[in-house]
């Protein structure tokens, strides 16, 4: 049961204020939490399992229902109120929720997309694509500038699964402008009628073992909220994983999310790279924890060699594109976390169930792990192009 807390503003309370008033009823599934107070944040934890507090949005006298109920149709973070009649807010709120907080609006038949990334990643999209075709009704597609076989595997992909829609866009530009791409591919999926995004980069496979219900897990997050999968490392090895410490039980990843009008991952920001899920979407948890229960593949680490030349690659573009913005011991702390070993490593295999599925219809030969990576082949053109003294400072890994 999820939690809401819902306020009249009242000008004369103090910023020290407790609730002068406060009831709870349940709402669908859900429960609010109803009072008086004007900076309800840093008092929410009194009344414990407060769903999504943050800095409250004010709404005017007449636009308190329809801002609250734009609210709970994405389950945003808490709400307060302009309302004139305590006794009657409960059902005014009941009958906004009953119209608003559905998972999918009403009559609209849900409809799974897959919104997916691409650059020269032939040596693993053949079967990341193949298997969100499997449970997909469609798949968004961003190939940034290929020069690899990924139009073909494409193509091919689309004749084994003809009833399934793909909708590719190419892009050359010389900048990887993430969250653009991200908006752009998140447009497309809307008119395509999408009413749930599962969010796979081509390294991506969700476990095997998942693999029966993968379409029920994509539909279960509800309007504005996503959901994570445990991230499983294989670790320089198909056939083994890590976990302990940020590769353990903390980390995971967005995987699926219910739209709402609301989520976009276009922003004034300048900043564009490393933005997984659209801004206002409200974090519905992992689906489920621990390393026993498989989750999604995030098979940049099945290669070392590719894992050190993406972290000195992104370490360069943040550099050239953000100077000053951070220090190179910055840079070689946040993008070389993924290659730190230590005297705590704990490696497990891998069980068979993870990749029988994919085994067993005869996808793994579209995975070539030890494929060279095209990161290497772009450090090695961004230092013909700039010169090493630009780079000072930075871990380049002995690629160049």
């Amino acid at each position: 049961m999820r939690y809401y807390c819902l306020a009249t503003r009242n000008r004369r309370t103090t910023v020290g204020a407790r609730f002068s008033k406060w009831t709870r009823f349940k709402m669908g599934n859900h429960a609010v939490v109803f009072g008086s107070h004007k900076p309800l944040v840093p008092y929410c934890h009194w009344y414990g399992n407060v769903y999504g507090c943050s800095y409250p949005n004010y709404y005017g006298p007449r636009e308190s229902l329809r801002g609250l109920a734009a609210d709970l149709s994405h389950k945003s973070p808490l709400s307060v109120c302009n309302v004139k009649s305590y006794r009657k807010a409960p059902e005014s709120f009941r009958r906004l929720f009953r119209r608003t907080g559905r998972s999918t609006p009403a009559g609209v038949a849900p409809k799974v997309i897959a919104l997916t990334a691409t650059r020269n990643e032939d040596w693993v999209l053949g079967l990341s694509l193949r298997v969100s075709l499997s449970y997909c009704d469609a798949v968004v597609i961003t190939d940034h500038g290929s020069t690899d076989r990924t139009a073909q595997i494409i193509r091919e992909a689309q004749a084994e699964f003809p009833d399934r829609q793909i909708s590719i866009r190419r892009t050359d530009d010389q900048e990887w402008m993430e969250m653009d791409v991200r908006q752009e591919m998140l447009d497309r999926g809307r008119q395509l009628g999408g009413t749930h995004f599962v969010i796979v980069d081509a390294d991506e496979v969700p476990t095997g073992n998942l693999f029966p219900d993968l379409r029920k897990l994509a539909l279960k997050p509800t309007r504005g909220c996503f959901v994570s999968l445990p991230m499983i490392a294989t670790y320089h090895a198909p056939n083994v994983f890590r976990w302990d410490g940020p590769w353990g039980d903390t980390n995971q990843i967005p995987w699926a999310f219910g739209d709402s009008a609301a989520l976009r991952w276009k922003v004034s920001d300048a900043y564009q790279l490393h933005r997984r899920t659209p801004y206002k979407a409200v974090n519905d948890g992992l689906m489920f924890a621990g390393k026993n229960f498989g989750g999604l593949f995030h098979l940049q680490f099945v290669n070392k060699s590719r894992l050190q030349s993406k972290a000195v690659w992104y370490k360069m573009i943040e550099t050239l594109r953000y100077p000053g913005k951070r220090s190179p011991a910055d840079l070689n702390q946040i993008y070389d976390w993924t290659l730190r070993e230590d005297g705590d490593t704990q490696i497990y295999d891998v069980p068979e169930s993870w990749w029988a599925p994919y085994r067993q219809k005869g996808w793994l030969q579209y995975f070539t792990p030890e494929a060279v990576s095209w990161q290497q082949h772009e450090v090695r053109k961004l230092v013909a192009e700039h010169g090493l003294e630009i780079f000072s400072g930075l871990n380049l890994h002995g690629i160049v």
